[in-house]
Formats: structure tokens, C-alpha cells, sequence
């Protein structure tokens, strides 16, 4: 019997969502990965993710699963995002609400979210902090030889501070000519608030992937695996 490998993605909203309030409808690229390389996978992304908690939940699984055949697809997020462990509710949190919490616990959270973004954020650091960590994580999956591709989304993922030797070593996929997806998403009208039907005052504006979106990234990745440029 043939050992298949399993597909773990890891993201943030852009992985995890299946649905729109835009009443938007499209397939969700994990889906149209697993569909077409006859994989199963698993889900661990979850909208509002910080790469801080990304990369736990890569480190915390891996660790929870020695043994198992995988293919770990990694979607980082936003830079300006915050993730922490809290012990005011005892887990790994993420931080990107910046309004309208929903209980008090939230409105600390939320608090000390916006004093972070206005006092401690650096655009610099906080390139330099993701670099490091995500050499740091595909170095020790690489010595753990777990088959990964990585891809980002933030607009400063071709920033200065990264070299060419940076996204290959960490094996991310390139958008033509950038490393953002969403950027190359924005230039491409590839997002949900891209299609007139669904950007109207009285809808929400959703800025995540449509369906073509979605397609584009699924093939790409999936021209990743099945070229074996896993690492």
C-alpha cells in the first residue's frame, strides 16, 4: 500500500476561510491542492493569526507528530500583527483587533494591541525579527527532513532587508515578480473586493482571495510538490 503523504496547511483568514459575506462564492486553495494531488489534508490556519503563532502551531505539531508522512504548506501572515503567549487567558494568542472587543478580556487584549502598534512597532525590527524566525523554523524542519513550502503575503516581503538566498533556502514560492501574494493579488485583481458585483457601499469589503486567486496559488503550489522543491 502506497504511504500518501498528508497535507498540513498553516496561515492565517487566507488559508482558513471557505465562505464570504460578500456571498462571494470560490474554492478554497487547500482544497483544490488536495483535489488535484489526491492528498488528504488538515487544517491548522485560523483567521487573525500572527506568524508568531503560525510558527508555533508548525513547531507544536511537529513535535506532537514524529513519525507521519507530511507536507507542510506554510502561509505567514502580516507583519504588523503581534503574537504572544498570555497568561491572562493560559494560550498562544494572536493580536491584529485594533476595535470593538467583544468581552473584557478582549478590550485588554485590544489595549495593549494598539500600544504595541504605537509605541514598539518598527517596520525594520519586525522584518528583521520574521526573517530570523523563519530561518530559524525551515532550518530545524529541514534537519527534521519535513517536506516544506512556504509563500507570504505581507507587501514588505521583498523588502531590502531579505536576499534572494533568504527565500530559497526557506523554499518560498515567487509571484512573478514578488514574493507577496498579496501584493501580487492588489496589482492582479485577484482579491474578492476586486469584482464590481462585490465592491458596493452597502456590502462589506472583503479584501481576501477570489476564486481566481485561490486557482493561482493552488498551482502554484501544487507545481512546487510535484516538482519535489520542497526544501
Amino acid at each position: 500500500m502506497i504511504d500518501t503523504p498528508t497535507l498540513q496547511f498553516f496561515g492565517c483568514s487566507f488559508t482558513s476561510l471557505e465562505t464570504s459575506d460578500t456571498g462571494c462564492l470560490f474554492n478554497n486553495f487547500k482544497n483544490v491542492v488536495s483535489e488535484k494531488l489526491q492528498y488528504s489534508f488538515v487544517n491548522h490556519s485560523k483567521s487573525g493569526h500572527a506568524n508568531e503563532k503560525i510558527i508555533d502551531d508548525v513547531y507544536n505539531f511537529y513535535n506532537n507528530n514524529l513519525t507521519a508522512n507530511n507536507i507542510y504548506v506554510i502561509q505567514f501572515s502580516f507583519n504588523d500583527r503581534f503574537g504572544m503567549y498570555s497568561d491572562l487567558v493560559d494560550k498562544f494568542i494572536s493580536m491584529c483587533k485594533r476595535e470593538h472587543p467583544d468581552d473584557y478580556t478582549e478590550s485588554i487584549l485590544i489595549n495593549f494591541y494598539n500600544d504595541w502598534l504605537k509605541y514598539f512597532y518598527s517596520r525594520k525590527g519586525r522584518i528583521q525579527e520574521f526573517r530570523k524566525q523563519v530561518d530559524f523554523l525551515c532550518a530545524w524542519l529541514r534537519s527534521n527532513n519535513v517536506k516544506f513550502v512556504c509563500f507570504g503575503m505581507d507587501q514588505d516581503m521583498d523588502a531590502e532587508y531579505y536576499t534572494g538566498s533568504f527565500y530559497e533556502r526557506n523554499n518560498f514560492i515567487k509571484f512573478e515578480n514578488t514574493y507577496s501574494l498579496y501584493g501580487y493579488a492588489c496589482m492582479n485583481k485577484l482579491r474578492i473586493a476586486d469584482i464590481p458585483e462585490y465592491n458596493r457601499m452597502n456590502i462589506p469589503f472583503d479584501y481576501h482571495l477570489n476564486n481566481d486567486g485561490h486557482t493561482y496559488i493552488a498551482n502554484k503550489i501544487v507545481e512546487k510538490i510535484e516538482n519535489k522543491q520542497f526544501y
